[in-house]
């Protein structure tokens, strides 16, 4: 039975190929233009000094990774500082203290003694 069935694929495939033959496939050059038939052969270049320029893959994933690392090392960075404090502690305690205008009476002295 097995037998048959390769026959039966051997057959099948020799009818494909055999009827592939038959097709009316179009001239490459039939569609194309003067000047790019008439063209020279262009020159060949050797290929080592072009692909001294490409880096390794591991090396561009190294290479990724120090940026991210950097990268993850400036935003945190900038995060810190904008979590920072915005007014020192010393400048802190003169706003709490209160801020008096010229000519106004201190706290903590008697308005009177000021008048005379």
């Amino acid at each position: 039975r097995i037998r048959r069935l390769r026959r039966h694929g051997l057959a099948v495939l020799a009818a494909a190929t055999l009827i592939t033959g038959c097709a009316n496939v179009p001239e490459l050059d039939e569609g194309m233009e003067d000047w790019v038939r008439d063209a020279d052969y262009p020159q060949l270049q050797p290929l080592d000094g072009l692909q001294t320029g490409i880096p390794l893959p591991a090396q561009q994933a190294a290479d990724l990774e120090q940026q991210m690392v950097a990268r993850r090392n400036r935003l945190q960075a900038r995060a810190r500082a904008l979590n920072a404090p915005i007014v020192d502690d010393a400048s802190e305690a003169r706003m709490q203290a209160g801020v008096t205008e010229p000519g106004a009476p201190q706290s903590g002295t008697d308005q009177t003694d000021a008048s005379q």
